[in-house]
């Protein structure tokens, strides 16, 4: 079957392909992540998904989650379900003490970094041509749970 998204050129220079729509992810088709947070934080039904439903700690520390479960908050509990990578870095400066006095350090950032390249239920979408400012956006895909394991590229 032809697809009129892809075109192979047969000659020289080496084949362009351009990916189909269907290879683009948006937000309404992936399960909706809230259920799966409120039990896995076992959370009571009626408290909202977001990141101000975990304690802030009382002493200096960061707050007792995996950092992977803060994400998670900070994704689902955005306004539209998807953040940009600084996005994320300024739910948890907003949210908890830890990280607003701890902007410049780049340890938890990369942390950040490497679970949304690491865990299989971030997946990155585009940002629209139309829409202003830098990066593109995290959205969360549950279906497999929090599974590892992203497919690494050779």
């Amino acid at each position: 079957r032809h697809d009129p998204a892809v075109t192979v050129q047969t000659s020289s220079p080496p084949a362009q392909i351009a990916l189909p729509p269907s290879a683009f992810h948006s937000v309404g088709n992936f399960p909706d992540a809230g259920d799966y947070i409120h039990k896995q934080l076992r959370l009571p039904r009626d408290a909202p998904v977001n990141l101000w439903s975990v304690s802030e700690p009382t002493d200096d520390t960061k707050p007792n989650l995996r950092m992977v479960t803060l994400m998670a908050l900070a994704i689902y509990g955005s306004e539209a379900k998807k953040l940009t990578l600084q996005g994320i870095y300024q739910a948890l400066i907003t949210r908890f003490r830890w990280y607003r006095e701890h902007q410049s350090d780049k340890n938890w950032k990369n942390s950040i970094r490497h679970g949304l390249s690491l865990y299989k239920m971030f997946v990155k979408i585009g940002r629209p041509t139309n829409e202003p400012g830098k990066g593109s956006y995290w959205v969360l895909d549950i279906s497999d749970g929090e599974k590892f394991a992203r497919p690494r590229k050779r």
